[in-house]
């Protein structure tokens, strides 16, 4: 998405005081800066070093340099908003999407995908018909997507426009990009809008499962949102984020109950999600499992994230009829 924010820079267009004062505003003027300077002689006497009071033209230059930014900056929204006028009909939000970023909507990044063949597969096999399509990608929870703050942090997305990374642009494009490729199985991680996902999903003959990250970040991020807004620290309400699995209820059906593994209930802090489902065209289960790893970039990152997924698979999940795993992670 092209520039949103949009606006010139703006300039202050200060005149020059007049000069044609009268000798009564000389003479105030002149007394005026001889009381400053006796002022600043007996605080310098007394240790004291005072600060140089800012003249009225700078203070009026600093007020238009504000005015300027106000007029440059508009005011940031709380997270919760939705796309005015939405319907959860994907096709009509996306033509209203356009409208309303006129100039600014581009077109979804084209992604190909690589066909994988199988030597043990014969050319007479329906692949097809045979197999199933899964989706998994971080979508980003909207509560940690820093598009509500006007400062920067060690989080922020540099050289993104925070338009677009804002609920009411980027929910639907979100929307877009799942279902463009009409996937079987969808897993999601730091998933904090399966609600407004699910409106769109559910017509279309989904069903979700969800496990939450209890103890998330949100929270945090919901008292900076609120003071870099000046209000109360508890007004912002975000939910937790967690990780998610959506299944097409025409290729698969639940064969056992759904396990969330609670990130507070572990020493390795692993959030997890454990569905069993049935694909009903081939008749066999799979144990499909959802989970979002630690993200430290270092050798000491690696190790944790292979231990966190041992002890997942092994510990905290229950595969009792030693079911074929599909790991879905980030």
């Amino acid at each position: 998405m092209g520039g949103l924010c949009g606006g010139d820079q703006g300039s202050s267009d200060l005149k020059s005081p007049r000069v044609d004062k009268n000798n009564k505003q000389k003479s105030d003027a002149a007394d005026e800066r001889r009381e400053q300077e006796a002022s600043q002689q007996g605080q310098e006497q007394a240790g004291v070093r005072p600060q140089r009071a800012p003249s009225k033209q700078a203070n009026v230059e600093s007020k238009s340099a504000a005015d300027d930014d106000d007029q440059k900056q508009p005011a940031l929204p709380l997270p919760g908003e939705q796309l005015e006028g939405i319907q959860f009909d994907l096709e009509k939000d996306l033509k209203l999407l356009q409208k309303k970023f006129s100039g600014k909507y581009e077109p979804l990044l084209e992604r190909n995908k690589i066909q994988v063949k199988c030597d043990a597969i014969d050319d007479s096999y329906d692949v097809a018909a045979n197999s199933i399509k899964v989706l998994q990608f971080n979508m980003l929870a909207d509560g940690l997507s820093t598009a509500y703050i006007s400062g920067i942090t060690e989080k922020t997305f540099l050289g993104v426009e925070k338009t677009a990374l804002q609920w009411p642009y980027r929910g639907v494009r979100l929307v877009e990009e799942i279902l463009r490729f009409e996937p079987d199985v969808i897993a999601l991680e730091e998933c904090d809008k399966l609600e407004f996902i699910m409106k769109y999903l559910t017509p279309k003959g989904y069903m979700s499962q969800f496990s939450e990250k209890k103890g998330s970040p949100i929270k945090h991020a919901a008292a900076e949102i609120a003071e870099d807004h000046g209000i109360a620290k508890d007004s912002v309400k975000l939910p937790n984020d967690g990780v998610a699995l959506i299944y097409k209820t025409d290729k698969f059906e639940l064969c056992g109950e759904a396990q969330i593994v609670d990130p507070k209930q572990n020493e390795k802090k692993i959030l997890g999600l454990g569905v069993p489902l049935r694909i009903k065209n081939i008749d066999q289960e799979v144990f499909f499992v959802v989970t979002h790893l630690k993200s430290t970039k270092s050798q000491e990152g690696e190790e944790l994230r292979r231990d966190q997924i041992t002890i997942l698979l092994n510990d905290l999940l229950k595969n009792e009829r030693n079911l074929p795993v599909l790991l879905l992670c980030d």
